[in-house]
């Protein structure tokens, strides 16, 4: 008999960006988002308090897209995005992890 596994994990997705830079990118899910609850945060550690939730910004949810940002990035660590879809199984598609680093140019 063949054994199989399957990965219901969520995608990993790390962000590298510069303090202080807006930043965003696009997802796009399977299946449409009418009616679904987007949520995203961003913790130092998985079990640290919440630093930032993070920006959800719909573009199309009938066809399942929507962006996820940050309005200016000052911390590092973890984050996943969770969805709870009108009918109200919850998901985490992606999680991975967002480092800010240091600017040269300061104003």
């Amino acid at each position: 008999m063949t054994e199989q596994t399957i990965n219901l994990r969520p995608k990993v997705v790390n962000v590298l960006v510069r303090a202080g830079d807006a930043w965003s990118y696009q997802v796009t899910y399977p299946t449409t988002l009418v009616g679904a609850v987007i949520t995203a945060q961003l913790r130092a550690t998985k079990t640290d308090p919440v630093a930032v939730n993070l920006v959800i910004t719909n573009v199309n949810l009938a066809g399942g897209v929507f962006r996820v940002g940050q309005v200016a990035a000052a911390t590092s660590g973890e984050y996943d995005i969770q969805i709870v879809p009108a009918g109200g199984v919850i998901g985490t598609p992606i999680a991975g992890r967002i480092s800010v680093e240091g600017d040269v140019t300061r104003p």
